[in-house]
């Protein structure tokens, strides 16, 4: 049994902004807040998972993050990473190096912090969980397919079961509940290559659509007692975000070139 936090949301909230997979871009961040105070009424932010590793801005992206989501959030398998300084990276870009920069408060709250949230809300149930575990503790994939994430999710008796880690954002729903995907605060990835291996994450054989290269959030609300769960996208400066991580040389800036100018990974041991 994975560590699980339950809540009972305050019913004058009208709408719930669920994202994840932020990593520390500040651009992302910046266009994200642009859409966040669109958004009027009561709101609430629930953050679910991978705030760290990648970027170089975790101090003020998770300072951000905290004050409007408090409580409301999950731990990442990069969170994770970080609260156990799994790399020997310094730079802020690293696991280590996110941890080096926060302060003892910021550490503090993320230790604290659950895999996977159970929430109460207007009558309604919704499970936030990041992906990198799934239900019964067992490690997930972080190219798994919308499909493979619905048989995970499909026997959890929720009305709304929310996740990340892929970067590739879906909804699906059924005849008693949703299982969506809110994609990446950052960047989306629609294909990963390895050596001689192409694997699309929406899970088919070849592109079949026009890649979205815009980032995304869910917007929650509830309309005549039923969950209304939409897919909001939503544009970055790319240019800026790879001028950032040039700043810092980012060693994988290869890598992360291709993720954020096209939305493939070029897995590092084939990268030139």
């Amino acid at each position: 049994m994975i560590k699980t936090a339950n809540y009972q949301l305050d019913e004058s909230i009208e709408t719930l902004l669920i994202a994840s997979d932020l990593h520390s871009h500040i651009r992302g961040l910046q266009a994200f807040e642009r859409e966040y105070d669109k958004i009027s009424g009561s709101k609430q932010l629930i953050f679910n998972g991978d705030l760290f590793y990648g970027g170089p801005y975790p101090v003020e992206c998770a300072q951000w993050i905290i004050e409007r989501a408090g409580p409301y959030m999950t731990l990442g398998n990069h969170d994770e990473g970080m609260l156990k300084q799994a790399d020997d990276i310094s730079d802020a870009y690293g696991e280590k190096g996110a941890f080096e920069r926060l302060s003892q408060p910021q550490r503090d709250h993320f230790s604290n912090l659950p895999l996977r949230l159970e929430l109460q809300w207007r009558g309604k149930k919704i499970v936030c969980q990041h992906g990198h575990l799934l239900p019964d503790g067992s490690d997930g994939n972080w190219m798994a397919t919308p499909m493979e994430q619905v048989q995970h999710y499909q026997h959890e008796k929720e009305d709304l079961v929310c996740l990340g880690h892929t970067h590739y954002p879906f909804i699906q729903k059924s005849v008693n509940k949703f299982i969506a995907n809110s994609g990446s605060l950052c960047m989306p990835f629609y294909k990963i290559i390895a050596g001689h291996q192409t694997h699309y994450q929406k899970g088919q054989a070849e592109w079949g659509e026009e890649v979205d290269l815009r980032c995304s959030f869910l917007i929650v609300c509830i309309e005549k007692n039923e969950l209304v769960v939409q897919l909001k996208r939503f544009d970055v400066d790319r240019e800026a975000m790879l001028e950032d991580l040039k700043d810092i040389e980012d060693p994988w800036i290869n890598v992360h070139r291709g993720c954020i100018k096209e939305g493939v990974v070029i897995m590092p041991e084939v990268v030139q």
